[in-house]
C-alpha cells in the first residue's frame, strides 16, 4: 500500500507543483505541510520564517 506524503491528500496538489516547478521552497501556512519540514528535499517554512531569510540573503 503507498502512503501519502502528506497526511492531507488535497495538500498533494502543491507538492507535485513544487516538484514540478523545481522549487527551491514551499512558502505555506498550512499546518499539514509545515509539518512535514521538506518534500523530496524541498523546504517548507512558515511565510515569516520566508521572507526573514529572503532578507538576510539580500544583505
Amino acid at each position: 500500500m503507498r502512503r501519502a506524503a502528506c497526511r492531507d491528500p488535497r495538500d498533494g496538489k502543491f507538492l507535485s507543483l513544487a516538484v514540478a516547478g523545481r522549487a527551491d521552497c514551499i512558502v505555506s501556512g498550512d499546518g499539514d505541510l509545515l509539518d512535514m519540514a521538506a518534500y523530496r528535499s524541498i523546504p517548507v517554512y512558515r511565510p515569516a520564517e520566508f521572507l526573514r531569510i529572503f532578507a538576510e540573503s539580500k544583505t
